[in-house]
């Protein structure tokens, strides 16, 4: 019998499985395995990320599916790159731009529609600490449901 879970910890299973009648074998374990423990990727933000975007309604819909073609599953993005994106699926649909806090906002749009997996590198401050920076996200699955 093949273990659909193989892979996931214990906590993670817990997850998929709670996924599981929403979302299917590959997007469950998809979003599953790449939750956080903590912080805004994590379980808790994602079920608050997925009430959003399933109560959507016409124009939401139509601005998310717009962001859902603009990036692709498993590739690389950097902030810049989301910045442009977002801005180009607003363009798309005649959406008013995004005028102040660009890549806090850019960021906001994509992270509510894509879980996520952060590149993280290490640089040296002035004072020769070492510090984590997020150099690019790769999206790992979609928070609106596919066909189950």
């Amino acid at each position: 019998m093949e273990n659909k879970t193989e892979g996931l910890t214990p906590l993670q299973e817990q997850k998929y499985y709670a996924l599981l009648p929403t979302y299917g074998h590959e997007q469950a374990k998809a979003i599953a395995a790449n939750l956080t423990n903590k912080g805004k990727h994590s379980y808790a933000p994602f079920i608050d990320k997925y009430g959003i975007v399933s109560r959507a309604k016409n124009d939401d819909l139509i601005y998310f599916d717009e962001i859902y073609n603009t990036f692709e599953i498993g590739k690389a993005v950097t902030p810049g790159e989301i910045i442009t994106g977002i801005s180009d699926a607003r363009l798309n649909l005649e959406l008013d731009p995004h005028t102040t806090k660009l890549k806090s906002r850019c960021e906001t749009d994509f992270f509510l529609l894509f879980v996520v997996k952060e590149i993280i590198a290490e640089t040296l401050d002035i004072n020769g600490k070492t510090k984590k920076v997020v150099t690019a996200y790769i999206p790992m699955a979609k928070v609106k449901p596919e066909e189950v």
